[in-house]
């Protein structure tokens, strides 16, 4: 949308700002700011406490994280 906010199938409703190269910057209620790309996606990377994120799934409608740094489901 023109707004920048797009729904993604497995991510919800997202707001997008491209990042000036290859990548995105999403806004998520959830996780806040998250920056991936094409090469790097499905591993979000987080704003907020600098973490890796990998995308696993969604359950229960919710999507589902690996977070590499405290290894934890999230």
């Amino acid at each position: 949308y023109s707004s920048g906010w797009l729904y993604h199938a497995d991510l919800g409703w997202l707001y997008a700002q491209p990042d000036g190269s290859d990548g995105l910057w999403l806004w998520t209620e959830d996780k806040g700011w998250l920056w991936t790309n094409p090469a790097t996606y499905p591993h979000l990377f987080r704003h907020d406490g600098s973490s890796w994120l990998y995308f696993l799934k969604r359950k229960n409608g919710k999507a589902r994280f690996y977070n590499r740094a405290t290894r934890q489901t999230e």
